[in-house]
């Protein structure tokens, strides 16, 4: 999985966060996307449970100026 553009700042730059290549056998395949940052524990989904491969968002402010996102994408079969 790939974001465009690869670097920017939360809540001002759109983001294209794009999964492409995965197959199985039983589908629909569903995605979903979400966000850890820094000071954080866990990761916040970012988008339901979606049918379609890529998401555009704004990103969310990670809390401490200048630290960055961890993104995350989960790619599985609606089955």
């Amino acid at each position: 999985c790939q974001s465009t553009p690869q670097s920017g700042y939360s809540l001002e730059t759109m983001f294209r966060l794009i999964c492409t290549g995965w197959a199985d056998p039983d589908l629909p395949l569903v995605y979903m996307f979400s966000t850890k940052a820094a000071t954080k524990n866990s990761f916040t989904p970012i988008s339901g449970v979606r049918t379609v491969e890529f998401y555009d968002t704004l990103l969310p402010e990670s809390g401490v100026k200048g630290a960055n996102l961890t993104l995350r994408a989960r790619v599985a079969d609606a089955l």
